[in-house]
């Protein structure tokens, strides 16, 4: 499996259902199969996620390491609560951005 980068419209289109696999599915860009090559534009999500099911542990964290160590963007943020305690939070990557 060739995977590309995940997009911004990846992360905000993927079903919250299974929201990882779907990003995982979203970037396959092709299957290798034995002797064949298969252009993932050609595969359904449904399809891609069958992939994804059938995979060895192996293979599945494969993939998945390559979404989980993509470069992302983070702002560390203070804030004041109502009783006046300073806390700090992370936000990291584009979901926290958009929840």
């Amino acid at each position: 499996i060739e995977m590309r980068s995940p997009t911004v419209r990846d992360y905000v289109s993927a079903d919250e259902d299974r929201w990882f696999e779907n990003i995982m599915c979203r970037c396959i860009s092709k299957v290798i199969f034995e002797d064949e090559v298969f252009d993932g534009n050609a595969i359904s999500l449904e399809e891609k996620m069958e992939i994804l099911d059938t995979m060895t542990q192996h293979q599945y964290n494969t993939c998945s390491k390559f979404i989980t160590e993509q470069p992302y963007v983070y702002i560390d943020v203070k804030y004041r609560t109502q009783d006046g305690e300073i806390r700090e939070t992370r936000f990291k990557g584009i979901k926290d951005f958009f929840n």
